[in-house]
């Protein structure tokens, strides 16, 4: 289990700064608060699904 959680928080930091800088490209954000709400609804999102998925299959 300790292998999946730690799993997920790569995943989920590979997907923050993916995001981050995804935003910052396209939108061209420069407000940390608005990026910081954003990657931080990303990796909570994704975070919890991809820990239920995992959860459902032990």
């Amino acid at each position: 289990m300790m292998v999946k959680i730690v799993a997920v928080f790569i995943l989920g930091l590979i997907l923050t700064l993916g995001a981050l800088h995804w935003v910052s490209l396209t939108y061209g954000v420069d407000d940390e608060i608005t990026i910081l709400l954003v990657v931080s609804f990303v990796y909570l999102t994704v975070g919890t699904v991809v820990i239920c998925s995992m959860a459902s299959d032990d």
